[in-house]
């Protein structure tokens, strides 16, 4: 694939569908360097941030400035753009300190309201737009999934004009999901140059490094929650200490290590099954039963996809990382150590009380679970839903919560804990297929391009199975929590499935024109050889 507007610095490499010599990294960015820069400047500019909006230590600026500055200046030197930047460093934030990060806010009077996350990926795909204007993004916007979520935007824009006056600054805060699901353009635009992908390759490596680490500070939590800053719109919220959706890009982050990162980067093979199994024994900390599930699911879907080899060796990678969960929950007790998880102490009663609660009509999901809260939050949804024919048609708007529940820490949840129900709830039918449409259309393309690609192999072959099985584990997430009612997960969603589906389209364009171009070829061939046949 050819970069547009910027001279490469591949030597040689393939293209997106080619096959090619496993272990063999691309070479467009000096080696680690690109994606270590947008950590770095990540960490250094939430610095600059949090003393901007907590201002405590002149020195403290100063060396973060000082600090984005030299990080700035790599990055521009590696060719990487503004808008990369920025859209990554977000993209960090969100993935790593999640619920922390989403809630960073600017003051803006004294309600601040405007978070900083989301203002800095609108400035990103504003820069996006600029730099791709024209027939590239004239593409993404004839994308069936982008022209869903824009029906969906247009639908929440009309319920905002009414339920704004009436509900304020919270039917802004219940809409979010409609807006960031524009980020799927910012992931498409990402895709349109070869040397884009290797770049959020290298990051993806890192930031499952960081995530990895982030997810065995768990246990210390509460301290700090205690150390970190604080803010949010609506409530306080620490800026550390949150580790809401972490699960999801644990197994996600395994599953990386074993099928893409071999074929894309320098690490050692022995480094990147330890990091697989360091990230599927975190899951024993987070204590996500719904990635448990997920695991099953990820084992279905590479039985359809006979994807035999990659099976055998995620079957290999969850029975030693479970030697390894039990090993250290046995060493733990036989020290004396008492490790709190998400939903108790981390010992084998513990793991075997969380697996039989995955059954809904097990004791332990009684006592663990929310499935009978999830029931009666449905049926609070209906009963709104049918007090009119328009309500049932067009939704309930935003604004006014959904159900009526209060969580452990007192806080009051808005939403059902299932975003196609929420979506079903605010827009009512006619949202509900938009959004259904949308996701039987992504998934369709993502899982074709998975066994076309699985067929003729490719750097690319592992990193589309991946993909799936990402988007996948985000859907299967949504229905068991509100994921895509979140910035953090679903801004980080969008965006990669937009990527997804970007290199998808670049690829079904480059063949159309190479089939065009090999016809017009043939018919040019033809054309001479019946004028060579006529008589002098």
């Amino acid at each position: 694939m050819s970069d547009i507007g910027m001279t490469s610095r591949v030597g040689t490499k393939t293209s997106y569908g080619s096959s090619a010599v496993r272990g063999v990294p691309w070479r467009a960015l000096t080696k680690g360097k690109g994606a270590t820069a947008v950590i770095g400047l990540f960490l250094f500019t939430l610095i600059g941030l949090i003393v901007a909006i907590y201002p405590s230590a002149t020195a403290v600026a100063l060396v973060a400035t000082t600090a984005v500055v030299v990080i700035l200046s790599r990055c521009y030197r590696e060719g990487i753009e503004t808008w990369q930047i920025i859209t990554l460093t977000c993209l960090t934030g969100y993935i790593v300190l999640n619920y922390g990060f989403e809630n960073l806010s600017i003051p803006l009077g004294p309600l601040q309201f405007l978070p900083a996350g989301e203002l800095f990926m609108g400035v990103a795909l504003a820069l996006a737009v600029f730099r791709y204007h024209g027939p590239v993004f004239r593409g993404a916007l004839q994308n069936a999934p982008v022209l869903y979520t824009l029906a969906l935007l247009l639908l929440t824009i009309i319920h905002l004009a009414v339920d704004v006056p009436n509900y304020g600054l919270y039917a802004l805060r219940d809409s979010t999901f409609s807006f960031e699901a524009v980020f799927l353009i910012l992931g498409m635009l990402w895709a349109n140059q070869e040397r884009n992908i290797e770049l959020l390759t290298k990051w993806l490596m890192l930031l499952f490094i960081v995530a990895t680490i982030y997810t065995y500070t768990f246990p210390w939590a509460d301290q700090l929650e205690n150390w970190s800053v604080t803010s949010g719109p609506f409530h306080s919220v620490a800026l550390l200490g949150n580790y809401q959706d972490l699960a999801v890009y644990l197994l996600a982050g395994a599953l990386f290590c074993i099928w893409v990162a071999p074929s894309v980067s320098a690490w050692p093979r022995w480094f990147l099954n330890m990091l697989a199994m360091a990230q599927l024994t975190g899951l024993g900390i987070l204590q996500s039963r719904t990635m448990y599930v997920g695991i099953a699911l990820i084992l279905v879907l590479l039985f359809f996809l006979r994807e035999t080899r990659r099976m055998s060796q995620f079957l290999s990678l969850l029975g030693r990382s479970l030697a390894a969960l039990l090993l250290t929950m046995l060493l733990l007790s036989a020290a004396g150590w008492k490790v709190q998880g998400r939903l108790g102490p981390m010992d084998v009663s513990g793991l075997t009380k969380e697996l039989k609660s995955i059954w809904p009509s097990s004791a332990e999901s009684a006592e663990l679970g929310h499935e009978s809260d999830r029931r009666a939050w449905y049926g609070e949804v209906w009963d709104k839903l049918r007090t009119s024919p328009t309500h049932l048609l067009f939704g309930v708007g935003y604004g006014q919560p959904l159900i009526d529940f209060m969580s452990e820490t007192g806080q009051p949840i808005r939403q059902p804990h299932n975003s196609s129900m929420n979506v079903f709830g605010r827009l009512g039918l006619l949202g509900l297929s938009i959004w259904l449409l949308f996701v039987c259309t992504v998934m369709k393309r993502l899982w074709n391009a998975a066994r076309q690609s699985g067929k003729v192999g490719g750097v690319y072959s592992s990193l589309r199975l991946w993909w799936v099985a990402f988007c996948v584990l985000g859907l299967l997430d949504s229905l068991v929590q509100p994921y895509f009612e979140f910035s953090h997960s679903s801004v980080p969603f969008f965006f990669l499935l937009g990527v997804a589906l970007g290199i998808n389209r670049k690829e079904t364009m480059e063949q159309t024109t190479q089939a065009f171009g090999q016809t017009r070829f043939s018919l040019r061939t033809a054309a001479g050889d019946s004028l060579r046949g006529l008589p002098q």
